[in-house]
């Protein structure tokens, strides 16, 4: 579990994440079942808020000179290569055997073997004319490692007080949105292996800034009185716009809402449904749930069942349940035998116990 400098901890922002990455598995499942998804792939916007507040946690104040600003990107490539990595691996290693022959794919456009060096590089979300490939959810991976880059200057950009940096915030928002539809042609939500950078840049910013002035966002006042109950009726809003009005810009205010009020009750010692404790004690598994269920749904869902059970819509809502299992068990063991060893490994000295831990990402 993650803690404040002061000794706190985040359960509710732990617990976030976990329930973000399980939204974002819904998502991706549900249409193996062909059942509509709306805009729960907005969930990752929620991670990029996250993301935020726990690097400027970590690193505010710390990154001041070329020595430390290479420490701090050695630390982020240590917690997101190795994963990104082996899943990599795993689908370069389909598209040989599609290459040769020996499996013919229902998506065959993504294992373009001229994106492997941009996905190697974790640059392939950066370009406005970026193509669906290979581990297709590292996406956001490639934009998280596109923020952290820019974070020195989104650190000064939102740090010059509560309303310039809020009108910061406001600026990257609105200039995305008009990029978004000026350039691509799509809403910013629905940016992803097209320009996904962009699409993390104002969330980041926001987190960073809910950091930076937290003192002021914890004294006593309305926001903190009703943090609790308003986190719980955002989420719900999130979720009923995704089944009757999927307006994805009315969905990504909720999700600040619910950012924003989680972590107030993470500063004041309050509880929310987020920080129920089966949810936030395993929030450290978003991001090995996150890269991995791809890789088990190609394998169970995609591969075993139909050649074993066929595609009735029995098997296939089994292939998804145990998918979804497996994903849990595979998150666990990568975490602790494969991403916790390499990290060390990889990113040398740990920052300092009070504020370390699995929220440094998602």
């Amino acid at each position: 579990m993650v803690t404040l400098p002061e000794g706190r901890s985040l359960p509710n922002l732990e617990g976030l994440r976990l329930i973000a990455s399980v939204l974002i598995v819904a998502d991706h499942y549900l249409r193996y079942l062909h059942l509509p998804t709306g805009g729960l792939q907005l969930a990752v916007d929620l991670f990029f808020v996250i993301s935020g507040i726990v690097i400027a946690m970590i690193y505010q104040g710390r990154v001041h000179d070329l020595a430390t600003y290479s420490g701090f990107v050695r630390k982020r490539i240590a917690r997101l290569y190795p994963l990104h990595f082996l899943t990599l691996a795993f689908y370069v290693t389909i598209g040989a055997l599609i290459a040769a022959g020996h499996v013919a794919p229902e998506n065959v456009e993504k294992y373009n073997a001229g994106e492997i060096i941009p996905n190697l590089l974790m640059i392939h979300a950066w370009s406005p004319s970026g193509v669906i490939s290979y581990n297709y959810v590292s996406w956001s991976i490639s934009a998280e490692f596109f923020v952290y880059l820019c974070f020195p200057l989104i650190l000064f950009l939102v740090v010059r007080g509560f309303g310039v940096g809020l009108l910061a915030c406001v600026a990257l928002l609105l200039l995305a949105i008009a990029l978004s539809h000026q350039i691509v042609g799509v809403p910013l939500t629905e940016l992803n292996w097209r320009f996904g950078a962009l699409r993390a840049v104002p969330s980041f910013a926001f987190g960073v800034w809910l950091w930076a002035h937290r003192d002021r966002l914890a004294r006593p006042g309305l926001l903190r009185a009703s943090a609790s109950p308003v986190t719980l009726i955002a989420m719900l809003c999130f979720l009923g716009l995704i089944a009757f009005l999927p307006n994805h810009y009315l969905m990504l205010a909720c999700v600040y809402v619910v950012v924003v009020c989680a972590f107030v009750c993470d500063l004041t010692g309050r509880r929310s449904f987020a920080s129920w404790t089966p949810i936030s004690s395993r929030g450290y598994l978003t991001y090995s749930i996150y890269m991995l269920h791809t890789v088990i749904a190609t394998v169970v869902i995609s591969f075993i069942f139909p050649r074993l059970f066929g595609r009735s819509e029995v098997a296939v809502l089994t292939a998804v349940a145990c998918s979804a299992a497996l994903t849990y068990a595979a998150a666990y063991i990568s975490y602790w035998g494969f991403e916790t060893p390499l990290r060390a490994l990889i990113g040398g000295k740990r920052p300092p116990k009070a504020v370390a831990a699995s929220l440094e990402t998602r």
